[in-house]
This record gives C-alpha cells, structure tokens and sequence, in this order.
C-alpha cells in the first residue's frame, strides 16, 4: 500500500467480526493522516466514525464466498488495475509482458486466450470481496466477466453487489492519506453511502 503502513493481525489477536476488523484496521487506521493533510475535514471523519460504529455493530457482515472455509480469505490485498495485467496463455507461461506486446497479442489472438497475471501484492487475511471490489476503483478491463467467473466457481453471499462501495473504502482511504486531494473527497462520498 506505497508508503503507508498495513496493519496486520496477530496470530494470538482476540478474534474480531469483518465489520471490527474493517472500522478498526482498514479505514480508522488511515483516518488522522488523511485529516492532517487536509483531504478528510471533520464532517468526513464524522461520516467515517459513523460507519465504523455500524461496521462494528455487524451491519455488512456477510459469509464469505463457498469456497472459502476460513473467516478470513487470503487477499492479494491491492488488486487495482495496475497489479493486474492480461497476457496470451504462452506469454503468461514466459511471464508479465509489457502492455504494447500485451495490446498486440490481445489483438492477435482475441481475448480467449487471455489470462490474468496478478502482481505486487500485498498478502494479507481479509473478506473476499475487498479484492473483487478494489478492481473496480480505478477501472480494470472485464470485471464483468471477473465477477461472473469469481461467482461461478465460488458463490458470492447475496447482496455482494451492495457492498463493493463499501470494499473499495480501504484503498481509497490509503490514497487519501498518502496523496491526499481529491481522494479524501471520494472516500467520505463513497462512505456515506453505507453510514
């Protein structure tokens, strides 16, 4: 996550809800950076500390997806468009390519012989639907058909769709207090929503 810090959970840590753990550990741990350089004024943070009480109160809780057993998924953690390239099946074999060859294979082939390549990753423990969520923050190419796809091989719980907003709202927040701007605007926009 660039510069900023990411807290992690201690395997001995008190077990905690998504909802805890997500006010706590993904928005509140970003919030005074974001105020101290101006992107969040304090209405913002009021909407922000707003939903983090209905975060903890189990408001968007939901299962993860069926294929997941665990409380927490193991995310990449910064899925942007950026960490996520597409590649022919026999580049991906040779590895990442650059995005002209990229462009010109895609073109080549079409698109049936696409796979994702996935990189930068920032591993951690979390719920599912924040990496599938943070795909659409800066518009990555056929989350349509990533979503379909996700969905067809691990069912997502019902209302999934409602809470991408709300999954986007830890990378956002990142870039708030690490760029500040309009980041700061979006966040609380975007928070809003669900507080």
């Amino acid at each position: 996550m660039g510069a900023a810090p990411l807290p992690l959970v201690a395997p001995d840590s008190r077990p905690r809800s998504f909802g805890e753990f997500y006010a706590e550990d993904r928005l509140l741990a970003y919030l005074s950076a974001a105020r101290a350089n101006g992107s969040i004024d304090e209405d913002g943070a009021r909407v922000l500390h707003r939903l983090a009480d209905r975060l903890r109160e189990g408001a968007f809780d939901a299962p993860q997806p069926a294929l997941v057993h665990t409380d927490a998924a193991l995310l990449h953690g910064d899925l942007w468009s950026g960490n996520l390239y597409w590649a022919t099946r026999e580049s991906a074999a040779r590895g990442a390519v650059g995005a002209a060859e990229r462009e010109a294979e895609g073109r080549r082939t079409g698109e049936g012989g696409c796979v994702a390549v996935l990189i930068d990753p920032a591993s951690q423990g979390g719920h599912a639907e924040s990496d599938l969520a943070q795909l659409t923050v800066f518009g990555a190419p056929f989350t349509d058909r990533i979503y379909a796809a996700y969905d067809e091989a691990s069912p997502l719980a019902d209302g999934w769709r409602e809470r991408v907003g709300l999954h986007r709202l830890h990378i956002l927040i990142v870039h708030a207090a690490l760029f500040g701007g309009a980041y700061g605007r979006q966040t609380v926009r975007e928070a809003s929503a669900y507080a």
